[in-house]
């Protein structure tokens, strides 16, 4: 389960793709031209919606869990897949996002000092109970909002994939 968030590049992208301030043709003047673009998308999350819940792994269930708990701890945030989070907005999340930062990766325990390695990077997880060498982990990291340091993490979850 992947969760992506999207930038003001996304908004300004939306205003294009719904045709607010168009002009067609010779007019002048802003044409709001319809929309249909995205009418199957939204049928289709509306049938989804009527449909049953369709059931969840322990993995899904427990990152939606700790995703809720963030929201009632710290409100409103910002969740990015490691490749996604670029060092330039950890160093100067003060001034780019009123929300709290979190970053979200996959990792794997490589050997029994419980070494390992998410997305190119070093990561430990022997504060993780139970996980053993070969387990694939989700990581949550919890970025402090009063500060820049790129390596501030307040808060960590940890889920092993079943």
């Amino acid at each position: 389960m992947f969760i992506y968030h999207c930038s003001g590049l996304c908004g300004v992208l939306g205003g294009f793709l719904t045709g607010i301030n168009k002009v067609s043709g010779d007019e002048e003047k802003p044409v709001k031209i319809e929309n249909t673009a995205f009418m199957d998308v939204l049928e289709t999350e509306e049938h989804e919606a009527e449909q049953p819940d369709i059931e969840k792994s322990k993995t899904e269930l427990e990152c939606e869990a700790i995703e809720r708990e963030i929201a009632e701890e710290y409100g409103s945030f910002e969740l990015y897949n490691t490749s996604d989070l670029p060092l330039e907005m950890l160093e100067n999340r003060m001034e780019w996002s009123e929300k709290v930062i979190v970053e979200k990766t996959i990792g794997k325990v490589l050997d029994d000092d419980l070494n390992g390695e998410a997305e190119d990077f070093y990561i430990n997880y022997s504060c993780v109970p139970g996980v053993k060498a070969g387990d694939k982990v989700i990581s949550y990291f919890v970025y402090n909002p009063v500060t820049n340091y790129c390596d501030d993490i307040i808060e960590r979850y940890d889920v092993i994939i079943e």
